[in-house]
């Protein structure tokens, strides 16, 4: 016996809303963890005592309004990543925003697809 089961646009855009509101969360907090670790990363941000690698945090208390973001603590994390007009810039954490930032369509793509599939 076959069995053929038609499923509509229509069947699923009721489904829209609420799947992509999570996917968007989800893929959110991948980029906030994502952002944190890689910016982290041997390499990518300056050491000395390990104050300013062990500052950088994922900041997920505003995730149910689609917003994450990546803190650091240390006073001084600004200037290592701006520079200032004794000190060269020394960017950890734009770049691992970026690299993040760029994967974000597409995890959300797949997340939806996947739950919509």
């Amino acid at each position: 016996m076959i069995k053929v089961s038609v499923v509509t646009i229509q069947d699923k855009t009721a489904l829209i809303g609420p799947v992509t509101h999570e996917a968007l969360k989800t893929a959110l907090r991948k980029a906030a963890f994502d952002t944190q670790s890689d910016a982290q990363l041997p390499g990518h941000v300056p050491v000395d005592t390990g104050n300013l690698k062990n500052s950088i945090h994922a900041n997920l208390e505003n995730l149910n309004n689609l917003e994450s973001s990546v803190d650091v603590g240390a006073e001084y994390g600004i200037y290592v990543e701006m520079g200032t007009h004794k000190m060269p810039a020394r960017p950890y954490l734009i770049p691992a925003g970026d690299r993040a930032g760029a994967a974000l369509p597409k995890v959300v793509a797949n997340l939806v697809k996947a739950k919509l599939d």
